[in-house]
């Protein structure tokens, strides 16, 4: 019996007050929960469609798995982020979908508004052309997606200072090279937090009330193929659009998929 893929989304849970804080001063706490509510649903979506086998969630902090399972489509799997640092909780999230029988696994994070199916699809095919593993490379030195085809914790196995600097992606290559394996690479896509002052001047946000939603929407590249659908209430319904030559956002933020 074939195997059929997995993609890993790796979200934080959209609490208030612990999630884009930097966003507080101009959403509230409350409206960066939402937001973050937003970026998972788009994340989790975009799995959907570019998996032709199955997604997972997996859910920082542990206690919010059933939170958040409550409110992904029939079907989806909630699962606890496990480890002391990312790599720990990416390598352990990845371990599971490969012991439910999922290969290759695709892991993700939320904060990449302008990932695409194709993205995901694409990174499948060069596993399937005989990469072992697949990156997706961000703009600031990091990735926001890696594919692998078989089950291996060298490639997250780096020193916990690396993660939130701008060479993890070239050290996370090196730890898979000396691993024993080959690597490949998607196109490149801006991960996406906002920066520390944005945004500078916004009639969009004279209120933390406002809604969050449209707030970023009104500041996203005037790009139909790969505008980030972001609205103040989330829908499941198909995202559109699949254009893999994608252009930055916001500012530097931390390179991984979280």
């Amino acid at each position: 019996m074939t195997a059929s893929p997995a993609v890993v989304v790796m979200p934080k849970a959209p609490r208030a007050g612990a999630v884009k804080t930097r966003l507080v001063p101009q959403l509230g706490p409350t409206g960066c929960a939402e937001l973050q509510m937003v970026l998972l649903h788009q994340a989790v979506v975009t799995a959907l469609a570019g998996s032709p086998g199955s997604v997972v969630v997996a859910v920082d902090p542990p206690a919010a798995v059933p939170e958040v399972a409550a409110g992904l489509p029939a079907g989806l799997e909630g699962i606890a982020q496990e480890g002391a640092d990312l790599g720990e909780r990416m390598a352990a999230a990845a371990g599971h979908a490969f012991a439910a029988g999922r290969r290759p696994v695709v892991v993700i994070g939320t904060d990449v508004p302008l990932l695409r199916p194709g993205h995901l699809l694409g990174a499948l095919d060069l596993l399937g052309s005989g990469d072992d593993v697949v990156f997706g490379p961000a703009l600031d030195g990091g990735y926001y997606l890696v594919a692998l085809s078989l089950p291996s914790r060298a490639v997250f196995a780096l020193d916990p200072a690396w993660w939130g600097g701008p060479s993890v992606l070239e050290a996370s290559r090196a730890a898979a090279l000396a691993a024993g394996l080959t690597t490949g690479f998607r196109s490149r896509c801006a991960t996406w937090t906002l920066p520390r002052t944005w945004p500078p001047t916004s009639p969009h946000l004279t209120s933390p009330k406002r809604s969050a939603g449209r707030s970023v929407a009104a500041h996203a590249p005037d790009d139909g193929a790969c505008r980030a659908r972001v609205h103040r209430r989330a829908s499941w319904a198909r995202v559109g659009g699949d254009d893999p030559s994608v252009s930055a956002v916001g500012g530097h933020r931390r390179p991984s998929p979280q």
